[in-house]
């Protein structure tokens, strides 16, 4: 859940990538020039990994956005020329129809260009699904989601879940908390000054 006005929605890159991959067999030109166009994007991410939020968020400023606006207005132009039912005017519709989601990456250092992160978070849940059918209720579903939310958070930072979550039972129910964001993970392992900074 989440309070009305606190999440925006952001495209993924990957998988605008992936339309125009597609349409390669369509119209190879045009579909090399947007995947490279793409892939300039992707440079600028990579060489931006290892700054801090607010200096990749600069970096995205100066570099990606004016590649973004040519981008668009290429594909804009393309737009005119190319019949909407082939495989790259799907490719074109798909990006400019999810534009402002897929640019809003560019307004805080924070977010990935694309989600394949997350992607291959749920994999391991997708290729388990047919176990899911048996988890039992509404209810329990929606326990096992944000468990398993955790525990990606997890792996992704680092930590060994079942030390966090073992952490975080013998935390509830030694005090009383009113602030469970100090509970997650990306807390874990920090002094309340750490956490307060």
């Amino acid at each position: 859940m989440h309070r009305a006005g606190k999440v925006k929605a952001v495209a993924c890159f990957a998988h605008a990538r992936r339309y125009f991959e597609k349409a390669l067999n369509n119209d190879k030109i045009q579909a090399e020039i947007a995947l490279a166009k793409i892939a300039v994007l992707y440079q600028i991410e990579k060489t931006a990994a290892n700054l801090t939020d607010e200096e990749r968020k600069t970096i995205r400023e100066k570099e990606s956005v004016p590649r973004l606006q040519e981008l668009k207005e290429w594909l804009q132009d393309l737009q005119i020329r190319t019949l909407p039912k082939s495989s790259l005017g799907e490719a074109i519709n798909y990006s400019l129809r999810n534009w402002d989601k897929l640019c809003k990456y560019t307004e805080q250092g924070f977010i990935s260009i694309d989600n394949n992160l997350a992607e291959n978070s749920l994999r391991p849940i997708a290729l388990g699904r047919k176990n899911w059918l048996f988890i039992g209720s509404e209810d329990s579903g929606e326990i096992f989601s944000v468990l398993a939310s955790l525990a990606a958070s997890c792996k992704r930072l680092g930590i060994e879940p079942y030390n966090y979550f073992r952490y975080v039972l013998e935390k509830i129910s030694a005090e009383d908390y009113s602030d469970l964001q100090e509970l997650l993970p990306a807390q874990y392992g920090k002094t309340p000054a750490q956490i307060a900074a």
